[in-house]
């Protein structure tokens, strides 16, 4: 059974995972769930891959603050019309490659990549606190979103038209075979080489109001 929740490790290995099942193939089309903070995306292989002579199709579920992982369980999708959201995902997505799936910095947020050039699109995953998908331009610019916030206080704004603050994610942070070593003697100065204090990962614990 998936997690229910992902920690930062978990979505790098499950980015690995879905860049080994999903990337090069295309966009079919977007499923909204009932509790409108679910999508299922359908993903296609040309080249009869599959013994019916059609392409090879993947589901992936993406759950707004929870997780994403491929699944082949059939769950039931809404029969009426596509959210307003979905329907502008759609627009924007449907019939585009999967060229990138990546982890934001070192964060509990992932970015798809759809498209190249001047038609490429960034779908984000956001995956702490109450979570949020966010669908941004090739420039990084929000065009739509499943939940709107602003944070004047903490100069923080998610809204449409507006750039998406990537600065806001923590950094990956190379370690060397020295500061490992500092590390298991416990010594001081590898807290600095190891990257944040454990306080300072509450960039996500500063978040859970959002």
């Amino acid at each position: 059974m998936p997690k229910q929740k992902f920690n930062s490790h978990d979505i790098a290995a499950s980015c690995a995972a879905l860049r080994a099942k999903v990337l090069g193939a295309w966009l079919a089309n977007i499923f909204d769930l009932d509790d409108k903070r679910t999508l299922l995306l359908k993903f296609t292989r040309s080249g009869g891959a599959t013994e019916s002579g059609e392409g090879e199709k993947t589901t992936v579920l993406l759950e707004s603050g929870a997780r994403f992982h491929t699944t082949s369980y059939a769950r039931e999708r809404k029969a009426d019309q596509p959210s307003k959201f979905n329907a502008k995902l759609r627009m924007h997505l449907r019939g585009k490659r999967l060229n990138g799936v990546n982890q934001m910095g070192a964060d509990r947020a992932v970015a798809f990549t759809f498209g190249a050039g001047d038609t490429e699109h960034h779908l984000v995953l956001e995956l702490y606190a109450q979570g949020n998908i966010v669908l941004c331009d090739r420039e990084w610019r929000i065009l739509t979103l499943l939940r709107p916030h602003r944070d004047d206080a903490r100069g923080l704004v998610l809204l449409g038209n507006h750039p998406y603050p990537r600065e806001r994610f923590r950094r990956h942070v190379r370690v060397d075979a020295a500061a490992i070593v500092a590390a298991l003697e416990g010594r001081d100065d590898s807290r600095r080489s190891l990257g944040p204090k454990p306080e300072a990962e509450g960039i996500e614990d500063k978040r859970e109001g959002i």
